[in-house]
C-alpha cells in the first residue's frame, strides 16, 4: 500500500517519524456528508524506515507492507461480522427464540470488535506493519 505523507522529525538510524493523512474509506466528498464522522481528515503519526534521506517538512511516499495490512483488515472487519452470523445461526440451530438468538448475535459482534481492538494494538506492538519511505515528493 502506498500513500503520502509529511516527515515530521527525522530519527537515528535512518528512520523517521511520518504523519500521514487518513483518508475515509469510501474515498468521497466527507465535508457534504457527515455520515461517518470523517468530516475532518486526521493525522495517524508512525514510524518509517528512510534509506532516502528525507527532512522535516519534504512530502514522502511511503510503503506499507500489504500482507500484514490486509490480515489485520480481515480481523478488524472480518471477525465481527462473522462472530454476529455465527451466533445468530448456532443460536437458531438450537431453537434458542428470536430474542435470544439476535441478542446473542450482538453479544458475538462486540466481542468480534473487542477482539480485533486487542490484535490492532498488539500488532502495532510488535510492529508488524513496516512503513518505507521510497521517494522524496518535495
Amino acid at each position: 500500500m502506498t500513500q503520502n505523507a509529511t516527515v515530521r522529525r527525522v530519527l537515528p538510524r535512518h528512520r523517521v517519524e511520518l504523519a500521514i493523512q487518513r483518508e475515509s474509506a469510501c474515498g468521497h466528498d466527507c465535508s457534504s456528508c457527515g455520515g461517518c464522522s470523517m468530516g475532518e481528515k486526521r493525522e495517524v503519526v508512525v514510524l518509517a524506515d528512510d534509506p532516502c534521506g528525507a527532512k522535516p517538512g519534504d512530502v514522502v511516499t511511503v510503503e506499507s507492507s500489504t500482507g500484514a495490512m490486509m490480515k489485520i483488515a480481515v480481523i478488524v472487519y472480518g471477525l465481527p461480522v462473522v462472530l454476529f452470523f455465527a451466533l445468530y445461526l448456532l443460536l437458531s440451530a438450537v431453537n434458542a427464540g428470536e430474542t435470544v438468538s439476535t441478542g446473542g448475535a450482538v453479544i458475538g459482534f462486540a466481542a468480534g470488535i473487542l477482539v480485533a481492538i486487542l490484535c490492532n494494538r498488539r500488532e502495532k506492538r510488535k510492529g508488524t506493519v513496516r512503513f518505507t519511505v521510497t521517494a522524496i515528493k518535495g
